[in-house]
């Protein structure tokens, strides 16, 4: 799935962080997605590379 893709699914992300911003190399962020309230204890954190999803972890958080 591609960045546009997430963004129309699920939306603006609460937090955005790059993980890696090099000229000349695949651009790879973090998008954050804090707790909504029909799943209060899950943060999901979807790792972009090159604007496409390349890994989804769903955290319980507390």
């Amino acid at each position: 799935m591609n960045e546009g893709e997430v963004m129309y699914r699920i939306g603006k992300p609460d937090h955005e962080a790059f993980v890696n911003d090099v000229k000349g190399k695949p651009e790879e962020k973090t998008w954050t997605y804090f707790p909504h309230s029909r799943d209060p204890q899950t943060l999901t954190i979807i790792t972009l590379r090159a604007g496409v999803v390349t890994e989804i972890e769903r955290k319980v958080s507390r």
